[in-house]
């Protein structure tokens, strides 16, 4: 008789196949500041990047990094991205897989730059915009690097972010149950980019996060909150988009973000599909997750994202929000402020929801 399926596997695989989000020019001259926004009609980003991921010892652009552990390394990437009128694909935007840019946006150059570069090219980009702080994104599960630095540069473009923008890319697998021990790995390696990124701007960090990847900025946190007092405020904006995180382990953790960041931002949404099955396969409900569960919290605008567009798991609505992100981001207007915001009560607390898109 042939033998039962282990259902914990079941619904590992379940989960991944729901939630998976995977895979020249002359380079840029080490320590030259990274320009976000190419000249008119060049379509050209440079972004820059930490990443713990592994070397492949490869030399093309896509393969530069894999998906094994490593130590830090430091760089920019050069991506070509047209211009959100050229870039098509909307009757196919349903269909693509979450996390993922469009299909014309293009990684041509990797160039590796030394921490004391990279820094400085860091505090030159910040400088020339007056300090408006870096912008840090962390991806989600299943991402290749070459995927992250095209979804990253794409998220620059779309947000117009003034300042230094940096793909923070740890080594996520197809595995999720490997993508979980791999947060792990790089958290302590993400709090000393984050410190570093804060001495090199001479302001506070802000943080954009994405599915999973709010594990590692949620283990950032608590450390950040007990070395206020001597180090300063750390973060400045802090964003959680559809965070695959047990919803009561971040309100634990977001009871210190108050003293490590200026404001924290949650965006959840009934739709999402691949944070049920992260549900299913963990019994606790994840903080993305809007509807009766909303994670409410005093200092937290949090923000129902449900009527807005994304794929076909309601998982990747991301760049759905840039309209919303440039506000808060580049502009630094709290959600009364914000147009497309409407205001919710409930009991005494309350939420924002974004207003319907035609």
């Amino acid at each position: 008789m042939p033998a039962k399926p282990h259902l914990p596997r079941l619904r590992c695989a379940l989960l991944a196949a729901l939630i998976a989000t995977a895979a020249p020019s002359p380079a840029v001259r080490a320590g030259e500041p990274a320009a976000q926004v190419a000249p008119e009609g060049a379509d050209l980003t440079r972004l820059f990047f930490v990443t713990d991921r592994a070397p492949t010892g490869r030399t093309e652009a896509s393969r530069r990094f894999g998906s094994c552990w490593g130590e830090v390394s430091f760089g920019t990437c050069e991506v070509r991205v047209p211009p959100r009128s050229r870039r098509g694909e909307k009757s196919l935007r349903p269909f693509r897989t979450p996390g993922r840019p469009s299909g014309k946006v293009r990684l041509l150059v990797v160039t590796p730059l030394s921490s004391d570069s990279f820094y400085a090219a860091i505090g030159a980009r910040a400088a020339a915009h007056d300090s408006t702080g870096a912008l840090v994104f962390v991806h989600g599960f299943n991402v290749p690097f070459a995927t992250a630095a095209r979804f990253a540069a794409q998220l620059a473009c779309d947000l117009e972010f003034p300042g230094p923008v940096v793909l923070y890319s740890w080594p996520s697998t197809p595995s999720y149950l490997a993508d979980e021990e791999s947060i792990e790995w790089t958290r302590p390696h993400l709090e000393a980019a984050l410190a570093d990124l804060r001495r090199a701007t001479g302001a506070p960090v802000n943080v954009l996060t994405y599915s999973i990847g709010a594990s590692a900025v949620v283990g950032v946190i608590r450390a950040a909150a007990d070395t206020i007092v001597t180090r300063g405020t750390l973060l400045g904006e802090l964003v959680f988009v559809a965070p695959d995180v047990e919803s009561r382990l971040l309100a634990r953790e977001l009871e210190g973000a108050a003293r490590a960041a200026r404001r924290v931002t949650l965006y959840a949404s009934t739709r999402d599909r691949a944070l049920r099955a992260s549900r299913q396969v963990h019994q606790h409900r994840r903080a993305g997750e809007a509807g009766r569960g909303l994670l409410l919290l005093p200092g937290l605008d949090t923000i129902d994202a449900s009527p807005i567009r994304a794929d076909i798991m309601g998982h990747g609505y991301l760049e759905e929000l840039a309209v919303d992100l440039h506000a808060l981001l580049v502009d630094h207007l709290p959600p009364e402020h914000r147009a497309g915001l409407i205001r919710i009560e409930r009991g005494d607390a309350g939420y924002w929801k974004l207003r319907r898109q035609r």
